[in-house]
């Protein structure tokens, strides 16, 4: 049966998926340790083959595209539907007694007859968890890549992206930062003022809005209403916020986009909001985000003298408490490490390690 969206999912939360960050040189890739490592050769073309990262409720698929990157967003709260009444099986309770006797006496096909006609209830309104859009990076100054590695380090939760082009090495870093509760992505490249880019979100099955506010955030306002698993029109209210931080350059707002000219580097932090109510009143994404930036451009200053010739989002992140990334931890076993993992053939062995409080 050909894998899906769906039974990947099922798959990985069942073993208890992570996600997390690895260490480069500025002018070559450091090697990586094939036991925590997913890399590949070339962009994802599908979701399944983009890269995880998550802190537990914010998480985004990397596809570590040439020309644009996309993200694909979720968030584990985002539901549709509503609480609603009327939805138990009135035959339920007054059954119940005859379904337990069954089973004790062992007639357990008349039970599951029972259980299937009086125990499930009449879900109208349940909902269910909906895909938000990816955000959108398209780049000005990356033509024909050489020397492209996408990869993943399981043990650090940070995938990245490395390439050249005309003679610039250019580097991705996404992670998910729990204390923060942001997604960050960090751009650089081996020459200063290339990082150039446009900043917008996909096409998004939500009924939404895309906004700009001052010249650096892009704002999505969207409901989480679809018909499948529930009226049509219940469902959280939900804001992503992205907020770019640029070293030297441009930065200005387009419509319905945050454009990024000559910048040496760039960060991008992304907030994400949820309003159960549905009545878009989202206003702790925007303070999330504010504190988020705060400690982000704190700290990407504050190791700016200390860690040269390193990447400093990564630093930054791997520096601090991550008990959820390192609770769990899965080793790729193979004899050909050297390959890309669709090319190997990996046995995966999984051990819970003791959860560390920070």
């Amino acid at each position: 049966m050909p894998a899906t969206r769906r039974s990947f999912l099922k798959a990985g939360f069942a073993l208890g998926v992570l996600s997390p960050f690895a260490r480069a040189q500025p002018e070559q890739v450091r090697e990586q340790s094939a036991g925590e490592e997913l890399w590949y050769s070339k962009p994802a073309e599908r979701w399944l083959e983009a890269l995880p990262v998550g802190n537990g409720r914010l998480g985004g698929m990397v596809y570590g595209g040439i020309q644009q990157e996309r993200i694909a967003l979720s968030e584990s709260t985002a539901w549709s539907g509503a609480p609603a009444t009327g939805e138990i099986n009135p035959g339920a309770l007054s059954h119940l007694h005859e379904i337990r006797q069954l089973f004790f006496s062992g007639k357990y096909e008349e039970a599951q007859a029972l259980c299937g006609k009086y125990l499930p209830g009449h879900a109208k309104n349940f909902g269910t968890n909906l895909p938000l859009p990816e955000l959108r990076l398209c780049f000005d100054r990356v033509g024909e890549a050489k020397d492209y590695r996408r990869w993943l380090n399981i043990e650090e939760a940070i995938a990245h992206v490395s390439l050249r082009s005309d003679g610039v090495l250019f580097r991705r870093e996404v992670l998910a930062s729990h204390p923060d509760r942001v997604l960050a992505i960090r751009l650089t490249s081996s020459h200063p003022g290339n990082i150039a880019f446009r900043m917008e979100f996909g096409k998004s099955i939500l009924p939404s809005t895309v906004s700009t506010s001052g010249r650096d955030n892009l704002i999505f306002d969207g409901h989480a209403w679809e018909h499948m698993h529930s009226t049509g029109h219940d469902g959280v209210a939900l804001q992503i916020r992205a907020r770019v931080i640029a070293e030297s350059g441009m930065v200005t707002s387009a419509e319905q986009a945050i454009e990024v000219r000559d910048a040496n580097a760039a960060t991008v932090l992304v907030a994400i909001g949820i309003d159960p109510e549905g009545k878009r009143s989202v206003l702790g994404v925007s303070v999330s985000l504010s504190e988020a930036e705060v400690h982000w451009r704190d700290f990407l200053a504050g190791l700016q003298a200390l860690v040269a010739g390193q990447d400093l989002l990564e630093t930054a992140h791997c520096c601090r408490p991550y008990s959820m990334s390192s609770s769990r931890r899965f080793v790729l076993a193979s004899s050909t490490s050297s390959l890309p993992s669709p090319d190997r053939t990996v046995l995966v062995a999984y051990r819970v390690k003791p959860l560390i409080s920070p």
